[in-house]
């Protein structure tokens, strides 16, 4: 067997185990929140009641993307959604860690930082490559973009918190200017990661563990004819 034929089969082989952890994960992820849906409506904490009824939707929208649009969502991205999910919502609201652990909520912002950062990059990289538009940007403004990116989407958030605690009498600012305040520069400091991490793939060649998953999901897309 020729070593490209080993390659193609080992490559098969991971990406099924990949695959296979991913289902597993999103199954077991989902009872869970079943069982948190049916125990909080016996006893009445509606709060975690709609938190985790909310929860269980946004682990379909990867399923809904991948049907009904030209994007298709490779199973790393969504492994790391799923964990993210279930640290935030499951964890942090449910089992309350925001109020547990201190750092907890510092932690999370700088991972979502991280995430929308390297979101930033997807977005502006692949409408770089597009045929359809004639301007090619330099690393620097697609490093910055998905800096202001992620930045942008962490200030949208803490507006919604302010707006769900202003009007709904809720507490997800916790300790108010402070809380959010950190939130929007451990926000800024997973964001600043991203960017660099980007600016140095671009212009050197430099791979993290994420950016490899970036550029799978890239290939992914283009494999599958997104521009058309």
């Amino acid at each position: 067997m020729s070593d490209s034929l080993v390659k193609n089969s080992n490559k098969k082989n991971k990406e099924k185990i990949i695959e296979k952890r991913d289902r597993i994960l999103t199954r077991i992820f989902r009872i869970l929140l079943i069982l948190a849906i049916i125990t909080s409506f016996f006893t009445k904490h509606w709060m975690n009641f709609f938190t985790s009824i909310i929860t269980l939707s946004l682990t379909y929208v990867t399923q809904i993307v991948n049907k009904h649009t030209p994007i298709k969502v490779i199973h790393e991205i969504n492994i790391i959604a799923m964990v993210f999910l279930f640290a935030a919502n499951f964890l942090g609201e449910i089992f309350e860690f925001y109020y547990i652990f201190w750092w907890w909520d510092i932690f999370l912002h700088a991972l979502s930082g991280v995430f929308l950062g390297f979101a930033g990059f997807i977005v502006v990289f692949m409408l770089n490559g597009s045929p359809n538009i004639g301007v090619r940007l330099s690393p620097v403004f697609i490093a910055v973009f998905a800096f202001c990116f992620a930045v942008s989407l962490g200030a949208i958030w803490e507006i919604y918190e302010f707006i769900m605690d202003s009007f709904f009498g809720m507490s997800m600012q916790k300790s108010g200017l402070v809380d959010t305040m950190w939130d929007l520069i451990t926000d800024s400091a997973g964001a600043l990661f991203a960017a660099v991490t980007s600016y140095l793939y671009l212009k050197l060649g430099k791979k993290s563990i994420m950016m490899s998953i970036v550029q799978k999901f890239i290939n992914k897309n283009l494999e599958n004819n997104f521009y058309k």
